[in-house]
């Protein structure tokens, strides 16, 4: 197995020693949150030496032999890029929320919970296989839920999570049945397999619905028009997560899926005016709603959701110009808007 792909189990066994060790951390904070930014920085320089020059890496291990599933990884220089910015802004986020919280007995569950996140979104960018993907997919909105909610004796966190939870959820299940139309479409759940084909047929109406259920569960989990309500709501969460979640990670989760398969559907004549579409609506909403907005944090939440249309609608475009930007604008974001919560 190629090193590099250790890195996606890295933070989720950081996590679970992380709660298995909970009184140490609570003695030693800082000490703790240096440490797990140095790995965390580590692993990035490791990703960032090996984009230069790199080919397509896939390792495979059988999964559910009887539906012909494999437990697949795929790393290219994006996924590895992508890659670079969670685990350099999660030490960043890490050394962050333990001086944060330093004082606060809830401190190892909360770096549990960000430890394991960072796993299930390695998880999403490094899957080669869509029902993999899927798995962690839903583990984001699953944890993305204990962490916005963390604060969860005040019934108005626990309403604003829950809806988050909701929404993400009901587009997961969207992109589930979109990822089972593609492969009856294509005979393959493989993304390495899909995007080297050569002249796919972009005709039928099992594509058609494909792309709209795939494009529901992006668009929910990148808060899209009309998905877009959830994100300033989830704002209620803690500073370090939404710093974290909410510029530089899950919200990502949905453009980067639309970005990876852009190759593949750009072409189909659904696929540009839904995510122009909704990308345009989205930026017009965000600049509104920020308008009105007398809260910091609810002003950076609609700049983000401006940011995240403008992404949608690059990758509507799905040109290698509209991608190159794409890769540009996101790192942008995620370098400047981290810092900014």
């Amino acid at each position: 197995m190629d090193p590099l792909f250790l890195l996606l189990f890295l933070p989720a066994v950081l996590g679970f020693g992380t709660l298995a060790g909970a009184p140490a951390i609570r003695n030693y904070p800082r000490t703790t949150g240096t440490i797990l930014a140095i790995l965390f920085g580590l692993g990035a320089l490791a990703l960032l030496a090996w984009i230069p020059g790199s080919s397509e890496r896939i390792v495979a291990w059988s999964w559910v032999p009887s539906l012909g599933l494999e437990f697949g990884l795929r790393l290219t220089a994006f996924t590895a890029w992508f890659g670079v910015l969670i685990l350099s802004l999660g030490a960043c986020i890490l050394l962050y929320a333990s001086t944060y919280f330093a004082n606060d007995r809830r401190l190892p569950g909360l770096l549990g919970g960000l430890l394991l996140f960072t796993t299930a979104m390695l998880g999403i960018i490094w899957s080669d296989n869509l029902f993999l993907l899927f798995l962690f997919w839903e583990a984001t909105s699953l944890l993305s839920f204990l962490l916005v909610g963390f604060d969860h004796q005040k019934e108005e966190v626990r309403d604003k999570a829950s809806q988050a939870l909701l929404v993400t959820l009901g587009g997961g299940a969207a992109l589930l049945a979109g990822f089972l139309l593609l492969q009856q479409q294509f005979g393959t759940a493989s993304l390495s397999a899909l995007l080297s084909l050569e002249s796919p047929s972009l005709d039928g109406p099992v594509l058609t619905m494909a792309i709209i259920l795939v494009a529901l569960g992006a668009l929910a989990k990148s808060a899209q028009w009309p998905f877009h309500f959830w994100l300033p709501n989830a704002m209620a969460g803690p500073t370090p997560v939404s710093a974290y979640l909410h510029s530089a990670t899950m919200v990502k989760a949905g453009v980067f899926l639309l970005a990876t398969l852009a190759p593949l559907l750009h072409e189909h004549p659904l696929w540009p005016p839904l995510l122009v579409g909704s990308g345009i609506l989205t930026v017009a909403t965000a600049i509104l709603r920020a308008a009105r907005e007398d809260d910091l944090k609810s002003i950076l939440a609609s700049t983000t959701l401006a940011a995240l249309g403008f992404l949608t609608l690059l990758a509507g475009l799905g040109t290698p110009a509209a991608l190159l930007g794409f890769v540009i604008f996101l790192t942008a974001h995620a370098l400047y808007k981290a810092p900014l919560f």
